[in-house]
């Protein structure tokens, strides 16, 4: 991807003004972090072409592979109390929803909490997203928001044993994407929701209605995996701090973060 050319669709003040285009690197995430190390403006991103260690949620693998998806991380240095950067990864999803609807509304996408996007017709996944905190130079906390979109892969671009549960823009809609647009729309809708639940001090509130409309778990019985414990209840959707409301025989439960399976 070509930095002029993302250029052309973006428009936002702040993410991807700064911007990094690289044709391969280890992590998209790992490089965001160390630039926020070192100061750099909010809405610094980097994109990749590949990755040779992308990675999801809780160290899972990322399968990256060249030249046909998106993986891009953005550096955000949010104006609001740090005990609400954890609500960041249902902005983000929420972000991401509105742009690939918006480019294809013949795909049906649902919001799997806490970080994926899913086809609803046969819940495989089209997006991840991975969250993480960075301390920067001046001390002050940013957060690294890195996301991989499949665009243009096909099954046989993946490993066997992902090709159940994975799909992509192409895949659903049976042609080629332009990944610059892709990247660019997301930002824009991206910006633009940040800056929103900033000027909502920090709260969901605003996006409730949004999340609930297109929540994939709401009322599906689940199990949740944190480290060596499980979980197991009823979804009842997400609170305005982005916590999953878990219902169980021993009462409503707030899951604060975990791997989470539907039981089908």
């Amino acid at each position: 991807m070509t930095k002029s050319e993302i250029e052309k669709y973006l428009q936002t003040r702040d993410f991807g003004q700064s911007l990094v285009c690289l044709e391969t690197t280890g992590s998209t995430n790992f490089d965001a972090k160390k630039a926020a190390a070192n100061g750099c403006d909010h809405g610094y991103t980097v994109v990749s072409d590949e990755q040779t260690a992308g990675r999801g949620r809780l160290d899972h693998e990322w399968i990256s592979p060249a030249g046909i998806n998106i993986y891009v991380s953005t550096v955000l240095r949010p104006r609001v109390a740090a005990s609400n950067f954890p609500q960041i990864p249902v902005i983000c999803a929420i972000a991401l929803h509105k742009a690939l609807v918006a480019m294809a509304p013949s795909v049906e996408l649902a919001l799997k909490w806490p970080n994926d996007l899913l086809t609803v017709h046969n819940k495989r996944k089209i997006s991840g997203i991975l969250c993480e905190g960075v301390t920067m130079k001046d001390r002050s906390l940013a957060v690294v928001t890195g996301v991989g979109i499949n665009v243009n892969s096909l099954l046989e671009d993946f490993p066997e044993d992902l090709r159940a549960t994975v799909t992509s823009l192409k895949m659903e809609t049976g042609k080629q994407w332009n990944r610059e647009m892709v990247l660019a729309v997301f930002l824009n809708s991206f910006e633009t929701i940040f800056n929103d639940w900033e000027a909502a001090n920090g709260t969901l509130r605003p996006f409730m209605d949004y999340w609930n409309s297109h929540d994939l778990l709401a009322g599906q019985a689940i199990v949740i995996v944190q480290g060596e414990q499980t979980e197991e209840g009823v979804a009842s959707g997400i609170d305005d701090e982005g916590r999953l409301m878990l219902e169980t025989p021993d009462g409503m439960k707030l899951i604060h973060a975990g791997d989470v399976h539907l039981q089908w």
